[in-house]
C-alpha cells in the first residue's frame, strides 16, 4: 500500500528513497550539503547528513519533536513546516511509514543542544531519548527492513550507486557517498548459524543432526517456522547442490520421525505423506561430506551416492525424536498441522 511490490525489491528502494527524502527536504532549504549512505553488513541501510538535525524539543504534548516525526505520519509536505514546500520524495510517507515498515530504527541527532539518540520498532518507541557523549551536527538514521514485510530480493548495490550520482548531478553543491560494510561470518559452533536469518516465526531453536561414520560425515540443521514458506537447502563438500539421495535421506527421516506423532502403529502414514504435509513449515540445510561422490548429471548438483542416504536418515533418526521430546509444543502444533493436512 505505501511502498509498493515488497517482493521484487522494488518497495526496499521506495523505503530508503523516503530516508533519502528526509535529507533532501533539508537540502532544499539549505541545511545540507553532504549525504552519505552505508548498506550493512546486517542488511540494513544507513543514511546521514550533514544538516541541523531533527529537533529533539519537547512540545506541549509532552512528546519530541523527533518522536513526532517517527510515530505520527504527517499530512503536510514537511513535518516541521519549513518552506518553500517542495518534497522530493515520490510518496512523502515521512519516517513514521520507515519506522513501522523496519524490525530496528535507530536514529541519532547532532545540533547545538548535543547529539541524542533514540531507537524505535514495528511501529514503537523501544527506548527514551538519550544524549550522546559525542559532538557532530546532522542526522543518522539506521534501519533494519522487516524481512517479513519485504520478501524479495536484498539492497541492488548499482542501483543506490546510480541514484547517489543522479543526486551529486541534480542538487548544485550537494555531495554524496556510498559505502558498503564488509561482511565477517563466523566462527559459528555448528551449522544452524545458516538458519538465523530465516524469515517467519520460530516455533523453537534450531535443531542439529550430526553424524560421523569413517569418511563420511552428515551436518543437519532444521526449525519449524510459521509465516513462511518452509526451505531446504543442501550441500555436497561444501559445494551447494538441488537434490540427490542425501536430501531424500533427510526427508525420509523426517517424514518417518513424525509418522510416529501423527499415528499409532496401526494407523501410521507413509513417510513422504508426512513429509509432503508438513514441509511448509520446515527449514532445513542438509550437508554432507563423502570421500569420493557420485553424481547423477554432468552439473554435478544432484548427488547419486547410495551411501549418503542412509547417512542423512541415521542423522536424522539419532538426533530428532530427543529433540522433539525436549519440545511438547512443537509436538502439538505439527499433530495439529499434519491432521489438518491429511
Amino acid at each position: 500500500m505505501y511502498f509498493g511490490d515488497v517482493r521484487d525489491g522494488s518497495g526496499l528502494h521506495h523505503l530508503l528513497e523516503e530516508l533519502l527524502s528526509n535529507s533532501l527536504d533539508q537540502y532544499l532549504v539549505g541545511r545540507v550539503s553532504s549525504i552519505e549512505v552505508t548498506v550493512t553488513s546486517a542488511g540494513g541501510v544507513i543514511v546521514r547528513d550533514d544538516g541541523d538535525g531533527i529537533s529533539v524539543a519537547v512540545g506541549d504534548e509532552g512528546r519530541t519533536f523527533l518522536e513526532r516525526v517517527l510515530t505520527e505520519p504527517h499530512s503536510s509536505p514537511t513535518a516541521d513546516g519549513h518552506a518553500p514546500h517542495v518534497h522530493f520524495g515520490r510518496g512523502g510517507l515521512g519516517l513514521a511509514m520507515i519506522r513501522a515498515a523496519c524490525t530496528a530504527v535507530t536514529v541519532e541527532v547532532g545540533s547545538d543542544a548535543g547529539v541524542f539518540r533514540q531507537r524505535f520498532a514495528r511501529g514503537r518507541a523501544v527506548s527514551a531519548l538519550e544524549r550522546l557523549d559525542a559532538t557532530w551536527r546532522g542526522t543518522r538514521v539506521e534501519a533494519v527492513p522487516d524481512r517479513e514485510v519485504f520478501t524479495g530480493p536484498s539492497w541492488d548495490l548499482g542501483l543506490i550507486d546510480e541514484r547517489l550520482r543522479a543526486l551529486a548531478g541534480l542538487c548544485p553543491g550537494l555531495e554524496t557517498s556510498f559505502v558498503v560494510e564488509r561482511a565477517q561470518h563466523g566462527p559459528s559452533a555448528d551449522v544452524s548459524a545458516l538458519l538465523e536469518h530465516t524469515v517467519g516465526t520460530a516455533l523453537h531453536d534450531p535443531i542439529v543432526c550430526e553424524l560421523d561414520e569413517g569418511s563420511m560425515s552428515a551436518r543437519i540443521a532444521l526449525q519449524w517456522r510459521e509465516g513462511h514458506e518452509g526451505s531446504l537447502v543442501s550441500y555436497c563438500n561444501l559445494v551447494r547442490s538441488r537434490e540427490g539421495t542425501h536430501v531424500r535421506g533427510f526427508q525420509q527421516g523426517v517424514g518417518e520421525v513424525l509418522a510416529r506423532i501423527a499415528g499409532d502403529a496401526r494407523s501410521r502414514p507413509a513417510w513422504r505423506e508426512v513429509y509432503d504435509a508438513q514441509s511448509s513449515l520446515l527449514h532445513a540445510v542438509v550437508s554432507v561430506t563423502l570421500f569420493d561422490p557420485t553424481y547423477g548429471n554432468p552439473t554435478k548438483d544432484r548427488l547419486d551416492t547410495p551411501a549418503a542416504e542412509g547417512l542423512t536418515r541415521g542423522a536424522v533418526h539419532a538426533h530428532l525424536p530427543g529433540a522433539l521430546e525436549r519440545e511438547p509444543s512443537v509436538v502439538a502444533a505439527l499433530r495439529e498441522h499434519l491432521h489438518r493436512r491429511r
